[in-house]
């Protein structure tokens, strides 16, 4: 995990309209967008690169971040840090493959993290499958508590 620092609100996002509501919400505040677990094993780091892309066209004035769980893949950590995911969550690979990934990630300025922050909390509005309408009256009483 990288030094404590003041971190933005971290939100788990599971498809395009659940990035549609994160950003229509949080406007112009600093967040952070949290593929889902094991997200580039699975969907993979193309996937959420291009959804992230979607969204920071349609929503140009957001001031997100993403971070991907990679698992203990570290070839897809290096898919990652290749499409330019800002925050990449690896576990439970050797401390070479580490170091070496921490080295290539600082050259683009990407963070490599050991495990997800304890602060600020993980947020996620459920199902993914939600209404629209739904999803954004979960995400204002998440960001109310």
């Amino acid at each position: 995990m990288p030094p404590n620092k003041t971190m933005p609100p971290i939100f788990r996002i599971h498809n395009f309209a659940t990035g549609k509501v994160i950003c229509h919400v949080m406007q112009d505040r600093p967040f952070i967008l949290l593929g889902p677990p094991d997200c580039a094993t699975g969907l993979g780091a193309g996937w959420l690169g291009e959804l992230v892309l979607a969204l920071r066209t349609e929503f140009p004035q957001s001031r997100f971040a993403v971070m991907i769980d990679c698992a203990d893949h570290a070839g897809a950590a290096l898919t990652a840090i290749d499409r330019g995911l800002e925050h990449i969550l690896i576990r439970d690979i050797s401390s070479q493959a580490h170091d070496r990934l921490v080295d290539l990630a600082g050259q683009k300025n990407i963070t490599i993290w050991n495990a997800l922050p304890d602060d600020p909390p993980i947020h996620d509005i459920g199902n993914p499958f939600l209404p629209p309408d739904e999803m954004e009256r979960r995400l204002r009483q998440i960001l109310t508590e």
